[in-house]
């Protein structure tokens, strides 16, 4: 993995750490603990340039769809 990447990598998980923040923040998300998520590049690259499953790790811990964590 080239040094790009993996700085890449690192600076999307801190923007979705930083937006996750900022939604428990305005109250839209519960104050809990973000549990471990990952940030990749898909197999497939009809499905984008990275991929997080953010919003599917942390569905149990804030009790939430993950579909509407991913809106915030």
């Amino acid at each position: 993995m080239s040094k790009l990447v993996r700085e890449t990598k690192q600076a999307l998980r801190q923007a979705v750490l930083d937006a996750m923040g900022k939604a428990v923040a305005d109250g839209a998300l519960p104050p809990e603990p973000i549990p471990a998520f990952t940030v990749e590049v898909p197999a497939d690259r009809a499905n984008g340039d990275y991929a997080t499953n953010a919003a599917m790790a942390c569905a149990k811990a804030f009790h939430m769809a993950p579909r509407k964590i991913g809106r915030y």
